[in-house]
């Protein structure tokens, strides 16, 4: 009770703590405001909250210049972007109902703490630069956050980022960041897809230490693709890791003691799960202990004495083969999906180089139009130039929508050759993985009926012991459990339960053989269709594009000869 008082007590002295720092941050700020006013000869200017005008305003002035809606009541909850800047806010506040927001931009402001933002979960780009910020907070459940700009406040240490699991883009420069190892380290640690960091501007990073804080940067995050604005070339990246790499093993390697020692199983278990799930195989990584929890007439063993011994001697086994299985099954699932990949770069590939034929024919035609053009007068022109420019129209276009439809045929042609190999290649993978599973099973199978082999003899031996007399030590040790005494008293009770059993498994088993073929079979029927789906929908598309081309240019052609009230039939 008296811990319980103590600890209030403490969070209350937290608590009141944070209050006088906030008031003091905001005195301050307020003060720095009055006097640069003074000093500039300005009316002094007010600290400001985000409030419903500020935002009706925003979109007033955005409606005005892009005219977007015909009338500006649109309703907060639809917003989906926000540009406050220059506004002189000094708190985050009053966005409640904004769910929908992806682009929130409050730079150039005077705010000093990032908070309120809890519930703003679909935002992707949030531009806080040029304010008076000196920790990073608050953005925990900011999930979808793509791009995060703090360029240019007054922050000294990088923390709370572990939650941005889509941050892609990080501007910190112009801060008070003492270390960059640290910075740099940190980012490596969490989990992100950061490819752009901005840090150049801080303290940390001088003229004479420059080129080793890249090196740092380029070695320890091996993702990065722009920094401080400039490209990463891959030459330096490997020169970096040449010289990094030893740190940064070293650095890998006491992580993952430091993992073994406290956190490993849960984390290691996410992680695998994540990857069984993708595979089909999940099932696989506790088939054996799941079996038997699942028969209820095995469960009536449990109370046999050492069944756990036994059990365990037999689980040993099992857990070697689920860990040869798994990662065997593993491989194929990871070459199955760098084939997939492989095939839709291939695709894709294919697609740009029929694209760009087709773009090298049709401004092949716009050119050769214009000469035609070229040669009429067109301040007076003869009814024969006009019909001959008529006619050489609808020749050249004919030409032109046969030649493009001649590309697309021949890409549908040489990607469906392409195509059949490609399946081929994915089923055989396929196949082998079934094989595997089948093999699997039948070799958990075969361990699960040694496992009743040993349990029977057991239960045979006590029934023995238990029949004979009634003053045996078996027999007095078992006496007083009723369960276990009927259980075992009757041998041919036990004969029928552990043929029911050996059904059993064997029924269960091969319903997990049936469930990961299936799973891994549909995932590719999936794959497959999606692939030809989306293949025939870009031919329809294309096909399409190609006719509303050649009729656009006939009706261009038409409304150029009528301005000259000559008809052109069709």
């Amino acid at each position: 009770m008296e811990q319980a008082i103590v600890h209030d007590h403490n969070d209350t002295k937290e608590m009141q703590e944070a209050k006088k720092w906030e008031k003091a941050r905001r005195g301050k700020i307020t003060t720095q405001i009055k006097t640069r006013s003074k000093v500039q000869g300005k009316e002094s200017v007010r600290p400001t909250v985000i409030n419903s005008d500020l935002i009706s305003e925003y979109y007033r002035d955005y409606n005005r210049e892009n005219k977007i809606f015909n009338k500006d009541d649109t309703p907060l909850w639809e917003f989906t972007h926000l540009a406050l800047s220059y506004r002189n806010i000094i708190d985050i506040d009053n966005l409640k109902g904004m769910e929908k927001l992806r682009k929130l931009q409050l730079d150039n402001n005077i705010i000093y703490k990032i908070q309120n933002l809890d519930h703003l979960i679909n935002l992707e780009w949030l531009d806080l630069s040029f304010n008076q910020i000196e920790k990073i907070e608050g953005l925990g459940t900011l999930t979808k956050l793509t791009d995060l700009s703090l360029y240019n406040n007054h922050i000294e240490e990088v923390g709370g980022l572990g939650k941005l699991l889509e941050l892609n883009v990080l501007s910190l420069g112009q801060n008070r960041i003492k270390s960059y190892e640290n910075v740099i380290t940190y980012l490596r640690e969490i989990p992100n897809k950061l490819e752009v960091l901005t840090l150049e501007g801080n303290p940390c990073i001088k003229k004479e230490n420059k080129e080793e804080y890249q090196l740092y940067a380029y070695a320890y995050l091996e993702k990065l693709q722009y920094l401080d604005y400039h490209i990463v070339k891959q030459e330096i990246r490997n020169a970096a890791l040449e010289k990094h790499r030893e740190d940064i093993d070293e650095r890998d390697n006491q992580k993952e003691a430091d993992k073994n020692v406290v956190t490993t199983p849960s984390l290691m278990s996410k992680e695998r799960r994540a990857q069984l799930i993708e595979a089909h195989v999940l099932i696989a990584n506790d088939i054996f202990k799941r079996n038997l929890a699942e028969d209820e007439v095995m469960q009536k063993f449990t109370i046999l004495p050492n069944y756990q011994d036994i059990m365990q001697q037999i689980d040993d086994e099992v857990r070697d083969k689920i860990e040869e299985f798994i990662n065997d099954i593993l491989k194929s699932h990871q070459e199955k999906k760098d084939k997939i990949a492989y095939w839709t770069e291939i695709l894709k590939e294919g697609e740009t180089k029929a694209e760009l034929k087709s773009i090298g024919l049709i401004n092949e035609f716009k050119t050769r139009q214009n000469e035609q053009l070229k040669q009429i007068n067109l301040k007076d022109p003869t009814d024969k130039e006009l019909q001959e420019y008529k006619d050489w129209t609808h020749t050249n276009l004919a030409e032109l929508e046969d030649k493009l439809m001649l590309v697309e045929m021949k890409l549908v042609e040489s990607l469906g050759l392409a195509n059949t190999e490609f399946s081929k290649d994915v089923e055989n993978i396929n196949n082998e993985m079934t094989t595997k599973i089948t093999k699997f099973t039948d070799g958990v199978q075969d361990l699960i009926n040694q496992f009743q082999t040993d349990l029977k003899d057991h239960a045979y031996k006590l029934n023995e012991e238990v029949t004979k007399e009634e003053d045996t030590p078996t027999y007095q040790d078992i006496g007083d459990d009723a369960d276990l005494l009927q259980l075992i008293y009757d041998k041919d009770i036990l004969a029928q339960f552990f043929e029911q059993c050996k059904e059993n498994q064997e029924n269960k088993m091969s319903e997990k053989n049936n469930v990961m073929r299936s799973d891994i079979n549909n995932d590719w029927k999936n794959i497959k269709e999606k692939l030809t789906e989306n293949q025939h929908d870009r031919n329809r598309n294309i096909i399409l594009e190609i006719i509303d081309f050649c009729k656009d240019k006939k009706k261009d052609v038409e409304d150029l000869l009528e301005q000259y009230g000559f008809g052109m039939d069709e």
